[in-house]
């Protein structure tokens, strides 16, 4: 990776404006990818797609899987900006789509990737504070590599395309402070008691939290195919029967 000299600084508003340009006035979009969340000792991937067609159709689906093996079954919903679809655990749910997608119906109109993947923070606009800090090859092709930094436990990436200004990767690094952890068991614990005196029953013992190691946890985004523009037609959009 190449860092930041040689940028000059000016040039970040520039593709900034670019790349939201891109999703705020395409027409379509659609995308398949992946999200790999990293944990102590694990690693879970999120495989997904999904489809828009103004004005308001949306399609997105995914799939989680520990190495090889699927998790669960295969959710996703469908909008045609009035009546929503959601696949649950318990089967297909109708609802409003306000109700499905509460951020990403802000999202999506400003910033085509629902906020279930990008949610760095819930109200947050990608991008937005970035700092081009270098370039990068990727298998798609030389990109922008943009940064924000929130209160030193938030570092988001984004690789910005050249060629379309499209995001196709994002990275997410979460510190969470030893102590922070640490208080977090002792409060699980002090409920525990509650409960335990509350329902009259011997209490779970758990154990003193001592000199806890922050966490790091790293999330990374991967948006394969993605096409702005494509003639996509309204039967895509249909809703499932199951």
């Amino acid at each position: 990776m190449a860092w930041s000299e040689g940028f000059e600084m000016c040039d970040t508003d520039e593709i900034i404006e670019r790349a939201l340009a891109k999703y705020r006035h395409c027409n379509s979009y659609l995308d398949r990818g992946c999200i790999r969340t990293n944990r102590v000792n694990s690693e879970i991937e999120t495989r997904f797609e999904t489809y828009f067609l103004r004005p308001a159709y949306l399609r997105s689906e995914w799939q989680q899987y520990n190495g090889s093996k699927a998790i669960g079954s295969k959710g996703g919903f469908w909008s045609d900006g009035e009546i929503a679809r959601i696949r649950l655990k318990t089967g297909m749910q109708t609802c409003a789509p306000r109700d499905v997608l509460s951020i990403n119906s802000v999202e999506i109109s400003r910033f085509l990737l629902p906020s279930y993947r990008l949610s760095f923070s819930p109200n947050s606009v990608p991008l937005l504070g970035a700092v081009l800090i270098a370039e990068e090859e990727l298998e798609s092709g030389e990109c922008y590599v943009l940064e924000c930094n929130e209160d030193r436990i938030w570092t988001r990436r984004y690789w910005v395309l050249k060629s379309n200004f499209a995001i196709v990767q994002a990275e997410v690094l979460y510190i969470r402070n030893g102590a922070e952890i640490a208080r977090s068991e002792r409060e699980l614990a002090q409920r525990e008691r509650k409960m335990a005196a509350l329902l009259n029953r011997p209490a779970i013992d758990l154990p003193e939290p001592e000199n806890l190691e922050d966490e790091i946890l790293l999330t990374k985004y991967e948006f394969y195919d993605v096409i702005f523009d494509a003639p996509l037609v309204e039967t895509v959009f249909e809703f499932p029967v199951a």
